[in-house]
């Protein structure tokens, strides 16, 4: 999705009443009723996305500089909706600037930036803010595991420095104005443990 955001139950037979919970088995309800504790999470997620891109609009809205209001959509975003976020631009030769990182902690921040510095982003990866830009689609990783990070990973060393940020899941989408792509942006989950999943993107 271009800001963010984004079940059907089907079946054959008799359906049940509206009242009634789906079961396998007499007294074993599935689905959501099965999990409150899952239902309501998803039902803060919902909200807490919902109430993220309201902000946001109203951020983008209240300015014309464009690279100042998307670090403010970017920390608006750590930690509601993610343990990490940031922003890419296109310049005028079509390179990616990376004009926010943001984390709750500084130091983190530091480090991001003195690893891109390091290792710039490959053009042409398969993931990616350069990759969603030239696809104009959203992307999803639910779960980062050890193959993705051994793929992104320059070398011995790349590897151990990106491992250090123990990055869990990624969504990331193209920032676009009514006429032009200009950027993307990408969340990331750590510390946090969340994942996310297709509503997120």
């Amino acid at each position: 999705s271009e800001g963010k955001s984004d079940g059907r139950v089907g079946g054959k037979g008799r359906a049940p009443r509206a009242d009634a919970p789906v079961t396998n088995s007499p007294g074993e309800p599935q689905g959501e009723s099965a999990h409150p504790d899952r239902a309501q999470e998803a039902l803060r997620a919902s909200e807490t996305r919902a109430l993220f891109l309201a902000e946001a609009s109203e951020i983008l809205a209240s300015s014309l500089d464009y690279q100042t209001t998307l670090r403010n959509v970017a920390r608006l975003a750590v930690p509601r909706l993610a343990d990490w976020c940031g922003v890419d631009v296109l310049d005028e030769d079509g390179n990616l600037v990376r004009v926010a990182v943001e984390h709750t902690d500084p130091k983190k921040i530091e480090f991001v930036y003195e690893l891109q510095q390091r290792y710039p982003p490959d053009p042409d990866a398969p993931q990616g803010s350069y990759h969603i830009i030239r696809t104009g689609q959203s992307e999803l990783i639910p779960e980062i595991g050890e193959d993705l990070l051994d793929a992104s990973a320059v070398d011995e060393d790349h590897r151990r420095l990106i491992r250090r940020l123990g990055l869990v899941s990624y969504v990331g989408a193209r920032l676009k104005t009514t006429t032009a792509t200009i950027g993307a942006l990408t969340l990331v989950t750590a510390e946090s443990g969340r994942h996310f999943t297709e509503a997120d993107r």
